[in-house]
């Protein structure tokens, strides 16, 4: 089967053209009484021997040639070559009418913009942690078992014209209630509020704007993306609503922020096919404020961010195979300002952060029928132009320059499964990750190890169960614990 989402438009075109052409020409009626010979006795026309030979006779490269002197009917014989002739131009009138009319009506279809298009996901959650009498991590954690909703993302999505694309992917949560904000002198955000008409009480919760882009695509080899975007790196990133990852909770790596997750800026994308159509390559070029305290509204510097992708891509009905990789380069600044003279009115501006990141990410993907693996990799060099004190986790002193580095690689195995309401796939699947978020502190990482079992009884709803054991590289206290987690993952 021609999958024509994956083709540019004007490919899809050609595609359909030449796939209906044929039909629509059988269908139509195509006069052959040349062919034929009337009845002598009711008049009707019948094919004959002599009929089949004329067929042949004027079809043949022979029948241009003049014929034998002991040839008879030779009226007969250019009379119907006349006829065929005749045939074969309105045969090509009517194909190059049918063409006209379904490039036609595809032109149409295409150029009205249909209407929105509004779809997204939730989970539910369950979480269990387990830790010891006296580890370091009592009080930190909640070793409570609770049920928790995470996630509820709605997208938006039109095609303004067949080159015009907006998309907007809107997540609702309920933070920052329950917020911790400080174990010091211990704060924790309420956002419980009652109307001032009744003592109903409402917990108000945030908006986050995970996306809101327009892309422009004349061909599938060239593309413009406009607005805040997804950073091209990757595999969860790219792909990370919880219907269609494989685990409960994210690779560390990726809530870590080793790679900013979402830009604000520009990007050029594309894909382009090299020789048989198994074989393509995805790139893209980002240019965008890079990472700030507020760069989702504004940059505090002129030092603009620039990434490169480029991901190598096999795929045939039952492989696929995805290298790839993603390197980028930008400057972090945060200032303070202050109001120092009315008159004559002056506002000083000191920068209290400024440093330089250079990040570079790999990742692989392989599908081979029943075999699924995916690895990630990310390095992060931090070079500092302004060195800031260390934060309390990390200890005394200014923070040096530092590298942080993650990696993790997940193994499974799909199992197609029959029940009495059709196929379910089952995927039993394991982990591994290894995160050092500063090297200047060597215990400042750990391993972590994670087995679970992912399901899909629907179409629209996936199940998922998985017991984690994190190994902390941190000395001077038990940081060790394991935990059990479980999700159902909601798409609509």
């Amino acid at each position: 089967m021609i999958d024509l989402s994956a083709l540019g438009i004007r490919a899809r075109r050609l595609v359909l053209v030449s796939f209906l052409t044929p039909l629509a020409l059988a269908a139509a009626p195509v006069s052959t009484s040349a062919w034929q010979t009337p009845d002598p006795d009711t008049g009707e026309s019948i094919d004959t021997d002599e009929d089949d030979g004329l067929r042949a006779l004027a079809t043949s490269p022979g029948a241009q040639e003049p014929c034998p002197a002991a040839c008879a009917g030779q009226e007969d014989i250019e009379a119907l070559k006349k006829e065929v002739s005749g045939l074969r131009r309105e045969m090509n009138e009517r194909t190059e009418a049918i063409e006209d009319q379904l490039y036609q009506a595809l032109e149409s279809s295409q150029e009205e913009p249909s209407g929105a298009t509004v779809s997204g996901f939730f989970d539910l959650s369950f979480h269990k942690f387990f830790l010891d009498k006296d580890s370091s991590m009592s009080g930190l954690i909640n070793d409570s078992s609770t049920f928790t909703t995470e996630q509820l993302a709605v997208y938006f999505s039109r095609w303004l014209t067949p080159q015009l694309f907006a998309l907007a992917e809107i997540q609702f949560t309920f933070a920052p209630h329950g917020y911790e904000s400080d174990l010091i002198d211990y704060k924790r955000t309420d956002t419980r509020v009652t109307t001032g008409t009744s003592l109903y009480e409402q917990t108000l919760g945030g908006i986050v704007i995970e996306r809101v882009q327009l892309d422009w695509q004349p061909i599938e080899a060239f593309g413009v993306r406009l607005g805040r975007f997804l950073t091209p790196f990757g595999i969860w990133n790219e792909n990370h609503g919880s219907p269609v990852v494989i685990t409960v909770h994210r690779p560390y790596l990726i809530d870590r922020r080793i790679m900013p997750l979402s830009q604000t800026g520009l990007q050029v994308f594309g894909r382009l096919f090299l020789g048989p159509s198994q074989f393509s390559v995805e790139y893209a070029v980002t240019l965008s404020n890079g990472r700030g305290p507020m760069d989702a509204v504004f940059d505090l510097d002129d030092n603009k961010a620039v990434g490169t992708k480029l991901k190598a891509i096999y795929q045939t009905r039952d492989v696929h195979v995805a290298l790839g990789g993603y390197g980028y380069f930008g400057t972090y600044t945060d200032v303070k300002k202050q109001l120092v003279s009315f008159e004559p009115f002056r506002v000083d501006v000191e920068q209290t952060a400024s440093f330089d990141e250079w990040i570079g990410s790999l990742d692989l993907l392989v599908d081979i029928k029943w075999l699924h693996f995916q690895a990630e990799y990310i390095r992060k060099l931090t070079l500092h132009r302004i060195h800031p004190p260390r934060s309390p986790t990390r200890g005394p002193g200014d923070q040096p320059d530092y590298v942080a580095t993650g990696v993790y690689g997940l193994v499974g195995v799909n199992i197609p499964v029959e029940t009495r309401f059709g196929t379910m796939k089952v995927m039993p699947y394991a982990e591994v990750e290894y995160v050092n978020l500063d090297d200047s502190l060597p215990s400042f990482g750990g391993m972590h190890y994670l087995g679970g079992i992912n399901f899909k009884p629907s179409a629209f709803v996936t199940l998922k169960g998985e017991y984690h054991l994190i190994d902390s590289f941190h000395g001077g206290g038990d940081y060790d614990f394991s935990m059990f987690s479980a999700q159902a993952a909601v798409s609509f």
